[in-house]
């Protein structure tokens, strides 16, 4: 699968970024600039902070999957990826895959 920078927007904007339906994981999402993406989560909800801790270990994989499939990956160079509540505390914020502690 290869995706081109508007394909990569085009799912970030319309695919995943669906604050109305309730099946969608973020309350919003966007690309900040070519290399930064911002998610906000809502963990009022059930699960809390806890189910949107593993919601940013599972997400930040999924998107950083497709980025690495666009355009915009370039010269091996990972997005840096920022999950925030709605109160905008950060969550997470990585800039290469998520290493298990083992």
């Amino acid at each position: 699968m290869h995706l081109t920078k508007d394909d990569f927007r085009r799912l970030i904007e319309e695919e995943l970024n669906d604050s109305e339906d309730e099946e969608a994981p973020f309350e919003s999402i966007a690309m900040l600039d070519d290399r930064t993406i911002e998610a906000v989560l809502d963990t009022s909800g059930e699960g809390g902070e806890i189910g949107a801790a593993f919601m940013t270990l599972f997400m930040d994989a999924i998107l950083r999957n497709f980025y690495m499939a666009s355009d915009f990956y370039e010269d091996g160079q990972q997005p840096l990826i920022r999950f925030l509540d709605t109160e905008g505390k950060v969550l997470a914020e990585n800039e290469d895959f998520v290493q298990s502690g083992s």
